[in-house]
Protein backbone atom coordinates (compact mmCIF):
# COMPACT_ATOMS: atom_id res chain seq x y z
CA UNK A 1 0.00 0.00 0.00
CA UNK A 2 1.49 3.08 -1.09
CA UNK A 3 2.37 6.28 1.83
CA UNK A 4 -0.62 8.33 1.18
CA UNK A 5 -3.03 5.71 1.45
CA UNK A 6 -1.65 4.47 4.59
CA UNK A 7 -1.59 8.61 5.26
CA UNK A 8 -5.23 8.46 4.62
CA UNK A 9 -6.47 5.63 6.95
CA UNK A 10 -3.66 7.40 10.15
CA UNK A 11 -5.18 10.64 9.68
CA UNK A 12 -8.45 9.00 9.72
CA UNK A 13 -7.77 7.05 13.05
CA UNK A 14 -6.68 9.95 14.67
CA UNK A 15 -9.73 12.35 14.14
CA UNK A 16 -11.68 9.90 15.31
CA UNK A 17 -9.20 9.05 18.49
CA UNK A 18 -8.63 12.47 19.01
CA UNK A 19 -5.11 11.45 19.54
CA UNK A 20 -1.55 11.32 17.35
CA UNK A 21 -0.55 7.89 15.95
CA UNK A 22 3.19 6.82 16.85
CA UNK A 23 3.13 4.59 14.23
CA UNK A 24 2.01 1.09 12.80
CA UNK A 25 2.07 -0.77 15.83
CA UNK A 26 0.14 1.74 18.27
CA UNK A 27 -2.80 0.19 19.71
CA UNK A 28 -6.14 1.33 19.24
CA UNK A 29 -7.42 1.12 22.64
CA UNK A 30 -4.43 1.44 24.80
CA UNK A 31 -2.48 3.74 23.48
CA UNK A 32 -5.25 6.08 21.35
CA UNK A 33 -7.67 5.07 23.83
CA UNK A 34 -10.54 4.88 21.51
CA UNK A 35 -14.23 3.34 22.59
CA UNK A 36 -16.44 1.72 20.56
CA UNK A 37 -18.19 4.87 19.31
CA UNK A 38 -15.03 5.98 18.01
CA UNK A 39 -14.10 3.03 16.48
CA UNK A 40 -17.40 3.24 14.50
CA UNK A 41 -17.13 6.99 13.45
CA UNK A 42 -13.46 5.71 11.85
CA UNK A 43 -15.29 2.43 10.29
CA UNK A 44 -17.80 5.14 8.71
CA UNK A 45 -15.11 7.14 7.67
CA UNK A 46 -12.79 4.78 6.28
CA UNK A 47 -15.80 3.18 4.25
CA UNK A 48 -16.47 6.73 2.85
CA UNK A 49 -12.95 7.51 1.76
CA UNK A 50 -12.41 4.32 0.69
CA UNK A 51 -15.79 2.91 -0.94
CA UNK A 52 -16.38 0.16 1.02
CA UNK A 53 -19.44 -1.13 0.86
CA UNK A 54 -19.47 -2.29 4.81
CA UNK A 55 -16.95 -3.49 7.54
CA UNK A 56 -18.67 -5.70 9.92
CA UNK A 57 -18.60 -3.92 13.10
CA UNK A 58 -17.01 -7.84 14.57
CA UNK A 59 -14.44 -6.75 12.19
CA UNK A 60 -13.56 -3.97 13.86
CA UNK A 61 -13.69 -5.10 16.93
CA UNK A 62 -11.27 -7.66 16.20
CA UNK A 63 -8.16 -4.66 15.33
CA UNK A 64 -5.91 -4.33 18.06
CA UNK A 65 -2.94 -2.17 16.20
CA UNK A 66 -3.37 0.97 13.61
CA UNK A 67 -1.27 -1.88 11.19
CA UNK A 68 -4.46 -4.00 11.76
CA UNK A 69 -6.52 -1.47 9.99
CA UNK A 70 -3.85 -0.96 7.54
CA UNK A 71 -3.78 -4.22 6.32
CA UNK A 72 -7.74 -4.56 5.98
CA UNK A 73 -8.25 -1.69 4.28
CA UNK A 74 -5.68 -2.88 1.94
CA UNK A 75 -7.14 -6.69 1.64
CA UNK A 76 -10.66 -5.16 0.90
CA UNK A 77 -9.41 -2.81 -1.51
CA UNK A 78 -7.61 -5.79 -3.54
CA UNK A 79 -10.74 -7.58 -3.73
Amino acid sequence: MDTQTKNKIISIIEKAASEKVKDENTNLVEDLGMDVLDLQEAVMDLETEFNIEEIPLETAESWRTVGDVIKYVEVVCKA
